[in-house]
């Protein structure tokens, strides 16, 4: 006989206890939510003043007449002349687009050395690993200005370790060869230092990520045969794409804005066969040994660099909070 038949009221399901919302902040209370805004407080006061007031004066200036002169004469408001000034110099496309493939060669081939390092280190013991990875860091807080006259001694014409040892070699074309005279050459020079600087943060980074990867899934892959192609393929490239994508997108901001590799390689006078867009816009604003000494026109060069950044950087801040949401 059911339960029904002897008048025992039906069974109701107890309701889900529903979910507590959490709060953004933490804590209870208003107080407690305006904690983090009064603790961001200080840092965001720096911030605006080391960040937020140059980039205000930047725009002003590219928005007025000014150099040496307009300290006598005064600095008129011109608008966006300057701007229209840069887009019709063609120099200024030239350095666009070597800027462009300069960047662009010293990214692939810092992400490729940096990712292939990253994996050998996983495969050496625990002692090796660590060892290396102080010595990256070493590397990694050299200054550029070092690194630069460093790379400098060793491609020098006359006294440079790097022709001697291709002329020992049997290339004997190499033997007091000039790297720079060529400027492709010299910026292929320039590439090395970029790249030498590049790889031990983006080793050490990577490295920290395949070390976050399940070992049971390589196991697993393994076992089903799968090669190594096809392991890192499947398994340890989808576990390693946000990271991947947020060295790229630094690598890029970092190496389009390359200046001290360039400027103190060719000892503070390049030539326009090594204008990039910060070189340039440096060139064009305080290089007085150029006939420029025009402070409007590479403000405005300077404000177009930081809003091509920004696309980067666009990227870059969606790409945090999609990690972030998913975790």
């Amino acid at each position: 006989m059911s339960a029904l038949e002897l008048g025992d009221p039906p069974r109701v399901a107890a309701p889900r206890p529903q979910p507590r919302r959490r709060r953004i902040f933490g804590g209870a209370g208003r107080q407690a939510g305006l904690t983090p805004y009064l603790l961001l407080l200080p840092t965001g006061l720096v911030l605006a003043a080391i960040i937020g007031y140059p980039l205000v004066q930047l725009v002003i200036m590219s928005l007025e007449k000014s150099g040496t002169s307009s300290q006598f004469t005064g600095t008129p408001f011109v608008g966006f002349a300057e701007y229209g000034k840069v887009f019709g110099d063609s120099v200024f496309w030239s350095s666009v687009e070597r800027t462009i493939i300069f960047a662009g060669a010293n990214v692939i081939l810092s992400i490729l050395f940096g990712l292939g390092i990253a994996l050998l280190l996983n495969r050496v013991s625990r002692t090796v690993k660590l060892i290396m990875t102080v010595v990256f860091m070493f590397v990694w807080s050299v200054p550029t200005t070092v690194s630069t006259e460093l790379f400098r001694w060793l491609f020098d014409a006359q006294y440079g370790v790097v022709d001697y040892v291709l002329s020992q070699l049997g290339m004997t074309s190499y033997a007091q060869h000039d790297w720079f005279a060529d400027p492709n050459q010299g910026l292929q020079v320039s590439s090395f230092i970029v790249i030498w600087g590049a790889i031990p943060f983006l080793a050490v980074t990577l490295s920290a990520g395949l070390a976050q990867i399940p070992k049971e899934l390589l196991e697993a892959a393994r076992v089903d045969g799968a090669s190594a192609w096809q392991a890192f393929r499947s398994v340890v490239y989808p576990f390693l794409k946000p990271l991947l994508i947020i060295v790229t997108t630094l690598s890029v901001i970092w190496d389009t804005g390359v200046f001290n590799q360039i400027y103190i390689l060719r000892q503070t006078h390049p030539e326009p066969g090594y204008y990039t867009l910060g070189i340039y816009s440096y060139v064009k604003a305080f290089a007085t040994i150029y006939g420029s000494d025009n402070f409007s026109y590479g403000a405005a060069m300077a404000i177009i660099m930081v809003l091509l950044m920004a696309v980067f950087m666009i990227g870059y801040i969606r790409q945090l909070l999609r990690i972030g949401s998913e975790s």
